[in-house]
């Protein structure tokens, strides 16, 4: 899969995504971002107990609205997901950086590189941070939420 050219002018349109600190593992619920997949049993634990909506992992492939750039190796595929989760350590190994900022009363987090903003996600009143691109929106949240997280076995 090509990266998708991201404009400055783009549709405010995209699947939603939690980059969450919690998250062990990026688990997205659309084939589009995979270049590949293998079928795997990994079982979850979510609010509700333990679960087995991975499916599939594989290499997936992303761009968020100003050109960041993700490969991610075994990322997990649950199509059965309510939201897509990229984990913090998949933005630190794909050799990004985080950044809170307040700006005239306003707090962003920065996805940055060698100390240049990649990208800039301003806060909502939950506290979330998003953005938009035509492929993938992304929401920031500092705590840990109840969601698709912990793996309890990764390979069956």
């Amino acid at each position: 899969m090509l990266f998708p050219t991201a404009t400055q002018n783009q549709e405010k349109v995209g699947d939603l995504c939690i980059a969450d600190t919690a998250s062990t593992h990026t688990i997205l619920k659309s084939k589009k971002y995979f270049s590949k997949l293998v079928p795997t049993k990994t079982v979850i634990h979510t609010i509700s107990g333990p679960t087995d909506l991975i499916k599939r992992t594989g290499n997936t492939q992303f761009i968020l609205p100003n050109g960041t750039k993700f490969c991610i190796e075994n990322s997990l595929f649950s199509p059965k997901s309510n939201r897509n989760l990229l984990s913090f350590n998949h933005i630190y190994f794909t050799g990004y950086d985080t950044k809170t900022v307040t700006t005239e009363n306003k707090k962003y987090m920065y996805i940055i590189d060698k100390n240049r903003v990649l990208d800039k996600l301003p806060t909502l009143d939950s506290g979330s941070h998003l953005d938009f691109s035509k492929e993938f929106k992304v929401i920031y949240v500092d705590q840990f939420i109840h969601h698709l997280d912990h793996l309890d076995t990764l390979w069956s």
